[in-house]
């Protein structure tokens, strides 16, 4: 299938706009500081933005992602492995999570081989600058008002599991 020439043009506008920002950000020098090569960098920019409910949030959850690959744990992404489904939900069965793919972040340790989604630029900031903490988990408690909460406690995570659950109608 041939692209017309808008065709082409509406395909290369995120890739300019990814150009502009990165020649801003310098993502080569900075992901190197992380340990990651400026791909991976994008991969962990595109899951939180997909996890991601409010701006603020990005760096806290390029923390907890960051975290997980240092303790050599599985990201345990929900967002990776409805990718590999083709779906986007906030219900996630236990089912979705063994989907026997490179993206399925239950399974395996470290990042799935690409981007999930297409990151914007604060969640590539958010990559490139993750914010200081101690978090392994989190949680979108109210997907209304896109409040989503840090722990590092299995506890807590498990009280806004709960949470989240009462928000989306189960018990």
């Amino acid at each position: 299938m041939w692209l017309s020439a808008a065709g082409t043009s509406v395909l290369a506008a995120p890739v300019e706009r990814y150009k502009q920002v990165a020649a801003r950000l310098k993502p080569r020098e900075r992901a190197k500081k992380q340990g990651l090569s400026p791909w991976e960098a994008v991969t962990v920019a595109s899951i939180a933005q997909a996890e991601g409910g409010r701006d603020p949030d990005y760096p806290k959850i390029a923390r907890v992602i960051y975290n997980r690959i240092r303790a050599r744990t599985p990201l345990q992404m929900d967002t990776t492995v409805l990718h590999a489904r083709g779906r986007r939900t906030l219900e996630v069965s236990q089912e979705d999570t063994e989907v026997r793919s490179a993206h399925d972040t239950y399974l395996r340790p470290g990042l799935p081989p690409g981007p999930i989604a297409n990151p914007g630029e604060k969640a590539l900031i958010a990559a490139l600058q993750p914010d200081q903490g101690d978090w392994f988990g989190f949680v979108t408690t109210d997907p209304e008002h896109r409040i989503t909460k840090f722990t590092d406690k299995e506890s807590e995570f498990v009280r806004y599991r709960e949470e989240l659950n009462k928000h989306l109608g189960k018990r």
